[in-house]
């Protein structure tokens, strides 16, 4: 099947959940086959709230936020506030103040041998931070459901182009 008659399958799909982690997968497989730059926007929200959601759930938004590419980590805040997570954003965008030297390295290796190189009181914020973020109880899933719902017939129209 290719890849757009899999994504109009995906728009037409009438369970939201299922939809989205129908197109979570696609987008994944699109950022490998064309790289993170060509995705769109409404693609971007779709991975990132999902990848929070999860390692919220998880405890591990540490690693979502330092093991990943950091223009992932730059516009998080955005694609929360685009499914409605206006707390859930807010306590993203206070953990991120929290980072000293933000930006950071784009290089894995570099970023790994800065956040080595932090003292304990940056340690001690950072983790607060990373608390807080965990204790904004949105549905961040039916956001995201909700958000497909309203991104359905714009998935639908770039299929039919």
């Amino acid at each position: 099947m290719s890849a757009i008659n899999e994504l109009r399958n995906i728009a037409q799909e009438e369970n939201s959940a299922v939809g989205v982690t129908n197109l979570n997968q696609w987008v994944l497989r699109k950022v490998e086959a064309e790289g993170y730059e060509n995705l769109t926007m409404e693609e971007k929200v779709i991975i990132h709230v999902n990848a929070l959601d999860w390692e919220i759930s998880n405890h591990g938004i540490n690693r979502l936020i330092f093991g990943s590419d950091i223009r992932f980590a730059e516009e998080m805040a955005e694609c929360l506030r685009r499914i409605g997570a206006q707390k859930t954003a807010t306590y993203f965008d206070e953990l991120v103040s929290r980072i000293p030297n933000w930006p950071l390295p784009e290089d894995k290796d570099e970023r790994e041998a800065y956040f080595k190189s932090l003292d304990d009181e940056d340690i001690q914020k950072l983790d607060i931070g990373i608390r807080k973020l965990s204790t904004a109880n949105e549905d961040l899933f039916t956001g995201l459901c909700n958000y497909f719902d309203s991104i359905r017939e714009r998935l639908a129209y770039r299929t039919s182009e």
